[in-house]
This record gives structure tokens, sequence and C-alpha cells, in this order.
């Protein structure tokens, strides 16, 4: 079966989106560690707090990959429909998003006074989610 225009078209977003995320995230990392010693936060937010968060996005990311993208992967395998080809693209966009706030989270740690080895988990763990996540054809029937 042909894989439809608007399919082709939301990979192509969806992988543009991710490799966009993907090379600003050093960009923006070089960045903040410039200035991380001149720019403070003016109120401190606690580190359980930024973990607790971080700890969140990744298992929102790991259920959108679950309940948008698997589900609808394995509802394309038998038959070709625009809503499970929406649902796969909006999986896509969350897991990124969520990826790419892990690390955000590792940028307000180092901002916050937090040492380069502590932030570099958070921006570890986000770089490599985006880079796991990054979108692949599923298959489709």
């Amino acid at each position: 079966m042909a894989i439809p225009a608007t399919f082709e078209s939301k990979l192509d977003l969806s992988r543009a989106l991710s490799a966009f995320l993907i090379i600003g995230l050093p960009a923006i990392i070089f960045g903040v560690e410039i200035s991380a010693g001149r720019m403070k936060f003016p109120f401190e937010i606690p580190g359980w707090f930024l973990i607790l968060l971080a700890t969140s996005a990744l298992a929102i990311g790991f259920w959108a990959r679950y309940w948008f993208i698997q589900v609808s992967e394995k509802a394309l395998a038998s038959k070709v429909e625009d809503e499970y080809l929406h649902r796969w693209y909006m999986g896509q966009l969350i897991s990124a998003v969520y990826a790419e706030f892990i690390a955000t989270l590792g940028l307000v740690w180092r901002l916050q006074g937090g040492s380069l080895r502590s932030a570099a988990v958070f921006y570890m763990a986000g770089f490599m989610l985006l880079l796991i996540w990054f979108p692949r054809r599923p298959p489709l029937c």
C-alpha cells in the first residue's frame, strides 16, 4: 500500500524538528556555560524539585511513546488512517519536547550555581533521549 503524502510531510517535519533540537541543544548549553558565572536566577529552585520534574518528564515521554506511537504503529500495520497518523505525529512531538525539557532543567540547575558535573546529567539525558527517540518510519500495511 502506498504511503500517504500527509504522512511523508509529517515524518519530514518531525525529523526536521528533532534534528533542530539535537543541533541546537549544544549551542544553547555552550551559551549558558559561557554566562553561567555572570547570570543568576532571582530565586532558587530546590534540586530535589528539578530532579522530580526531570523524572516526571521522562515518565511522560515514555508514556507518550507507548500511548501515541506504539499503539498507532500497531494500528497502522493493519490499516492506514489519518487518525493514527496524527497520533503518531503527536507522540513524536510530545516525546521530543519532553526530552528537550530534561536538558533545559540542566540549564536551570547550572544558572542557579550548580556544578557542571551535576548539570551534565540533565544535558546528557535529554540529548540521548533526543537521539534514541529520533522519528523513524513506522511499519505501514
